[in-house]
């Protein structure tokens, strides 16, 4: 390395800067994803310029995660699990997890800005302008929940003026009307689950529909009579 350097400064060759990651620019089917899964468990990381795109999930959603993966593959995904190093002392448990990230890529910038406000996550009018029913579905995936015969999403890391945006957004999209509890999560009225479930169902991954509250043994299939 030490010789290649000093021959290209003898001859004059510039390189490109290797803190610049080439530009790939993600097809809306991957942005509506990258935008659902921010909103959950996923992260973008600055390191020196450009956003690192990072993912992780309970080992038993990894299926879900390997989809993740294989769907942003084109951005340059990598898959892996790893073991955590220190013990859940709830449970005397080493947990393992399943990763997606993606390398650094200045497509990622806008993103980041309209994500991280202050060094924190916050919900922005200018995030939402691409989220649609398919990153509404990530979402979900990612962080919602059955709750009886209806649904909620733990938006805890949300304040509340966020989440009044979020749900204005959701119901002016979507005509979907959640309600913010106390504890900043959001519920879902028992008479909009039918439109709920008929938004998200088409874009949900087989081994997360159990976080839906309709019958799992005729999933998919015609209501037998």
């Amino acid at each position: 390395p030490i010789s290649i350097y000093f021959f290209r400064k003898r001859n004059n060759i510039e390189r490109n800067n290797l803190l610049l990651n080439k530009a790939i620019k993600p097809t809306s089917r991957q942005l509506s994803i990258i935008i659902g899964s921010l909103l959950g468990d996923a992260s973008l990381r600055k390191t020196n310029i450009n956003p690192i795109f990072s993912c992780e999930h309970g080992i038993k959603q990894l299926e879900y995660c390997k989809w993740k993966a294989k769907e942003l593959e084109s951005l340059g995904s990598k898959f892996s699990t790893h073991k955590r190093n220190t013990i859940d002392n709830r449970t005397g448990i080493y947990y393992e997890s399943a990763v997606c990230r993606l390398p650094a890529n200045p497509e990622f910038l806008p993103l980041y800005n309209n994500l991280y406000i202050e060094g924190r996550k916050a919900i922005t009018e200018e995030y939402l302008q691409y989220f649609n029913e398919l990153s509404l579905a990530v979402l979900f995936m990612d962080d919602g929940y059955k709750m009886g015969k209806t649904i909620g999403i733990a938006t805890n890391c949300f304040n509340q003026e966020e989440l009044i945006v979020f749900c204005d957004f959701i119901f002016d999209r979507f005509d979907l009307q959640f309600t913010i509890r106390n504890n900043n999560t959001l519920y879902l009225p028992l008479a909009q689950y039918p439109l709920f479930e008929e938004l998200v169902l088409p874009h949900m991954h087989n081994t997360i529909k159990y976080k839906l509250s309709l019958n799992h043994v005729n999933l998919g299939k015609p209501a037998s009579r």
